[in-house]
């Protein structure tokens, strides 16, 4: 990617199409690696608006690092920031993500109200309102930050109004405590301890994937 980003892959129109069918690729470490190469890009006033169209696509990934991926280059610093105001579709469409992944993906929505706290778009402030008392750790922080960012003052913390939900199996009930992850490679076997009460979600995905043979 670093031709088509620091320019020495031709000119702009023959570079853009290239990204650009990176970003359509059916494989979604393609499309990871193209949205995270495109913060320079989009700060550049000559190709700001082709990296707009991909953020825009890059929110609508089904693959959530993708999403994620595209929220943090617009969150990203730079040397010659690109202002959004709330009538931008891709901020709009950050808040609505933001608003929609409240429920689910803790994570990712950390990320997207980090993001809008680093737009600094005072019309986000109720979507980081409505998440001080969510049930996650992070997101209450990430929310916190937010309304510091986009109000001007510390609401404090927050309590939750309701517990985190289980995940959809318990892989300590069936596989036992610690899980054990044993990868093989061609160099052997890797055995990993996978600690469900430390990470419960993330435990659960992992023994899912696994047993459709993702990692295969």
């Amino acid at each position: 990617l670093t031709p088509l980003i620091h320019g020495f892959g031709g000119p702009w129109p023959a570079r853009a199409a290239r990204l650009d069918a990176l970003l359509a690729s059916p494989d979604p470490q393609l499309r990871l690696a193209a949205v995270s190469a495109l913060g320079p890009l989009w700060h550049d006033p000559a190709t700001t608006a082709s990296v707009d169209t991909w953020l825009l696509r890059a929110l609508a990934d089904p693959t959530l690092g993708v999403v994620g991926s595209a929220a943090d280059v617009i969150a990203a610093p730079h040397d010659k920031p690109h202002t959004l105001t709330a009538s931008d579709p891709l901020w709009q469409r950050l808040a609505a993500l933001a608003a929609a992944h409240a429920a689910r993906e803790p994570e990712l929505h950390s990320g997207l109200l980090a993001t809008l706290a680093a737009t600094g778009v005072a019309t986000g402030l109720p979507v980081c309102e409505a998440s001080r008392a969510h049930a996650s750790p992070a997101v209450r922080k990430a929310a916190r930050a937010c309304v510091k960012q986009l109000g001007g003052a510390d609401p404090g913390p927050s309590t939750p109004t309701a517990s985190l939900p289980p995940p959809p199996l318990d892989p300590a009930t069936v596989l036992g405590t610690p899980v054990r992850w044993i990868l093989s490679t061609e160099v052997g076997d890797l055995e990993i301890d996978l600690d469900p009460a430390a990470a419960p979600w993330a435990v659960a995905e992992i023994v899912a994937l696994t047993r459709r043979r993702y990692y295969d």
